[in-house]
């Protein structure tokens, strides 16, 4: 089965609470949601997460202007050599970051598109589950511009815990340079 197209759809939306972290101030969140249409008409969705300050509109580029052209008139299945050509194809331009972003929005794409196509968890293509539960992580404790330090990462903490049921044995450590 054949790749007949592929679609970005690049999302972004204002944070109601800008925060701050090592490369500065982040006041929107994006990610590109990535469609591989098969030529029986079924779809698979990835996503490209944009991290920090990255703008969605560049990941979405680099799948429209440099991989889509590679990707079109392939098998569903060949994931693996589809991943090594455009990655191949990007290696020059960097390893990570926007390029490697849209790689991985492409290939989640794929791999959804081919457990909608055989009707299989995606996990079992990939060899089976391999745990019955996963443990809880949590992100955060960002500084914002009206925090209060380090009170509010306290707080959050525990907004974190209360959320998720999560046994009392939880250590937070807070590190300032």
């Amino acid at each position: 089965m054949l790749i007949k197209d592929i679609k970005v759809y690049p999302i972004q939306t204002p944070l109601a609470e800008p925060f701050y972290f090592s490369q500065g101030w982040v006041h929107n969140r994006g990610a590109v949601i990535v469609e591989v249409i098969s030529e029986d008409g079924v779809s698979g969705f990835g996503e490209c997460l944009c991290h920090g300050m990255q703008p969605p509109l560049l990941a979405a580029s680099v799948i429209n202007n440099c991989f889509k052209q590679y990707i079109i008139g392939k098998n569903i299945f060949d994931t693996e050599v589809i991943w090594e050509e455009l990655y191949n194809i990007a290696r020059p331009f960097g390893q990570q970051g926007i390029i490697i972003n849209a790689l991985s929005g492409v290939d989640i794409a794929l791999w959804d598109l081919i457990g909608k196509t055989v009707k299989q968890p995606i996990a079992n293509l990939l060899g089976g589950f391999c745990r019955e539960s996963v443990r809880p992580y949590a992100t955060g404790f960002y500084r914002t511009a009206k925090g209060n330090y380090p009170e509010d990462i306290l707080s959050e903490a525990q907004r974190h815990l209360d959320s998720v049921s999560v046994p009392a044995t939880f250590v937070l450590s807070v590190c300032s340079r």
